[in-house]
């Protein structure tokens, strides 16, 4: 399998398809009736090739010493989307006429998926595109084997309609996350689905896509994905918490609403003049993270306060420009992040959080973004969200109580309570005044009438004694 199928190359293999017809009949006649009992409506060249290939037995040795299962499930190819094109179609390296030639090498299995997804790519070059955009394309370019390709999710000989994978049962992420699958099969949306396939309840690709998966953990990406089918949560949300538009920016929706999972505070470091997550390989952040790494071996607790200051407000400068952090509260795992409950089991006790020592802030991160968008995480020292000196650190995301920052709130209730005075000071002043001018205005007023009693008195002593 080592290039797209050709009209020439296909030519070929028809011209030679009835030698190869007869040499597979005469070496694989047992298998060949069952094969072809099973795959009536496939054409007479796919009958030849899987009158050996339904062996369940047939392998190839390879030249890492694995081996290569060559089965190939007859009535599950029948019923493939691909069953139209036949085997040719993907197989167009393939001469019936000196198959199997036993000096094709094949370095390894993984080799030959990488190999297959080509392929794949000449039919499906939109697809493709997308896959190289994900998480998966970026860890196969960085070096993990075990980064899926094309066949791994679809199967390489059975793959089915769109339709076939908006099924639990058939979902192909939960062969890689188990660990994850398992607790979205538990969730409210997992059981949703389950009972009724045709349900709203989402499955893993409509929250972070099928070809094009992107790391929901990666900036706002869970709270987006949520956003997506519960458009109205922000306006629900406003009827009930204070700060709505502050918590959906802090605080993820797994954080409240899968009440028994673990949570932390995860501090990302952000370039103050683009708004953008630092990432790993960007000027400077390598001595960055190599200074948060080794702050995390050497004292077991990460960096401390001072140190964070120092990072941010010092030694990131110098190579990165001017850093802020953006806390979140979070849960500790993606396993977590998926066990979703009904809302009615929500957390909506401010307590749980706003309280001196809740859970919540016990655990501390800073992270920088991988290449694939992921957020890399290391432990800082909890005091962080505690000390006086962290006030310039965290002013990214400073809520009132909810950084432990008694300075902060101390200052904030001061700024407050200045912005309450202030204008009630200038309203007294105002209302003192006009009480002082009116108080001199009616001592006027009184002292004209008193002038004018006494003159008018006088006038008429003046006019009595004149008539006597």
């Amino acid at each position: 399998m080592t290039g797209p199928f050709t009209a020439r190359r296909r030519a070929s293999v028809l011209r030679r398809g009835l030698l190869g017809f007869v040499l597979s009949t005469v070496l694989c006649w047992a298998g060949a009736g069952m094969a072809f009992a099973a795959t009536a409506e496939l054409s007479q060249d796919d009958k030849t090739c899987l009158g050996c290939h339904e062996a369940a037995d047939l392998q190839k040795q390879l030249t890492n010493a694995e081996t290569l299962s060559l089965h190939v499930n007859a009535e599950a190819f029948a019923k493939s989307v691909h069953a139209a094109i036949g085997c040719t179609g993907c197989h167009a390296d393939v001469d019936l006429g000196e198959h199997p030639s036993a000096e094709k090498a094949i370095a390894s299995a993984r080799q030959y998926s990488l190999a297959a997804a080509e392929v794949c790519r000449s039919c499906h070059s939109d697809k493709y595109e997308l896959y190289e955009g994900s998480l998966h394309a970026v860890a196969l370019r960085t070096g993990n084997e075990a980064a899926p390709v094309c066949t791994d999710c679809h199967g390489p000989h059975d793959v089915g309609p769109k339709a076939t994978y908006a099924t639990v049962a058939a979902v192909p992420c939960k062969n890689c996350h188990s660990d994850i699958f398992d607790a979205y099969a538990q969730s409210m949306h997992g059981k949703a689905r389950a009972q009724a396939e045709a349900s709203a309840a989402p499955l893993c690709s409509d929250c972070h896509s099928a070809h094009e998966v992107k790391a929901a953990s990666a900036g706002e990406g869970r709270k987006q994905a949520c956003l997506n089918c519960h458009s109205e949560a922000v306006a629900t949300h406003k009827e009930w918490l204070p700060n709505t538009e502050l918590h959906f920016q802090t605080v993820s929706c797994p954080a409240c609403h899968a009440p028994n999972a673990t949570r932390r505070i995860d501090l990302r470091i952000y370039n103050a003049a683009t708004s953008q997550q630092v990432a790993s390989g960007e000027t400077g952040v390598p001595r960055i993270e190599g200074r948060i790494k080794a702050a995390e071996a050497a004292g077991g607790k990460g960096l401390d306060p001072m140190e964070l200051w120092n990072l941010i407000s010092v030694f990131a400068r110098e190579d990165s420009g001017a850093m802020v952090l953006r806390g979140r509260l979070e849960v500790s795992d993606g396993a977590e992040a998926h066990r979703m409950a009904d809302k009615a089991k929500a957390l909506s006790d401010c307590n749980t959080c706003h309280r001196a020592g809740s859970e919540a802030f016990r655990s501390v991160t800073i992270s920088i973004a991988r290449p694939d968008g992921r957020p890399e995480r290391y432990g800082i020292d909890r005091e962080v969200l505690h000390s006086p000196v962290s006030i310039d650190s965290v002013r990214g995301f400073y809520a009132i109580g909810a950084t432990r920052i008694k300075l902060l709130d101390v200052l904030l209730l001061l700024a407050l309570a200045a912005g309450v005075a202030v204008p009630l000071a200038h309203l007294t002043a105002r209302w003192a005044f006009r009480r002082y001018l009116r108080k001199i205005e009616e001592e006027k007023a009184a002292a004209a009438a008193a002038t004018g009693d006494a003159g008018a008195t006088g006038n008429r002593g003046a006019d009595g004694d004149a008539s006597a």
